[in-house]
């Protein structure tokens, strides 16, 4: 016999896994976003977890740090939510997950080795919850419990802006991120 190969697209890819539903359970990292108007989108349950991701430096050929970013899938479906779908979710859904991902990382840097021994981390958080005072402050307040750690090795990655946003808006993001950080960039 002969093996061949060939890229899947995502509905592929989501048609087969609907066919085939296999009884997994969400991983360690997952949690089920469960506020009453965060469970929900299009009437189906969703369920959040976090990915780490190598950094590579394609110079020195070594991790230059790990990416921390949220993945939101459908609780039916591996197949994580496309940006129009994330651009729907509650507010409310998008700070329980900006909060979450803060925290993951956060337990990284105090998981016993010094920081310094640790390559630097990417965390994203959305422009929606930096721009909402309440959702803001409470990120903020999480992150200045563990400023010194957050400055040697966090980098902010702010995203979920729309096209057309003013300069000026990420500028003050960026302004209010930077004690605890050090890097930030959208």
């Amino acid at each position: 016999g002969e093996l061949s190969c060939r890229d899947l697209t995502v509905t592929e890819v989501a048609s087969i896994l609907a066919d085939n539903p296999s009884p997994s359970t969400p991983s360690a990292h997952s949690t089920l976003v469960t506020s009453e108007d965060a469970a929900l989108l299009d009437g189906r349950r969703l369920r959040f977890s976090s990915s780490v991701d190598p950094i590579i430096d394609l110079v020195k050929w070594a991790v230059a740090g790990q990416r921390i970013e949220p993945k939101i899938q459908f609780q039916d479906s591996l197949v994580s939510l496309t940006l129009a779908e994330r651009r729907q979710l509650p507010a409310k859904a998008v700070q329980t997950i900006d909060m979450s991902t803060l925290k993951r990382a956060l337990g990284r840097l105090t998981s016993g080795e010094s920081v310094a021994s640790k390559p630097s981390l990417i965390i994203t958080v959305s422009f929606l919850t930096l721009s909402n005072t309440a959702a803001r402050t409470a990120l903020l307040a999480e992150a200045s419990r563990q400023r010194a750690l957050m400055t040697q090795a966090i980098i902010w990655e702010i995203t979920d802006f729309e096209e057309g946003l003013p300069i000026g808006r990420l500028e003050e993001c960026a302004v209010m991120l930077k004690p605890f950080c050090r890097s930030v960039f959208a």
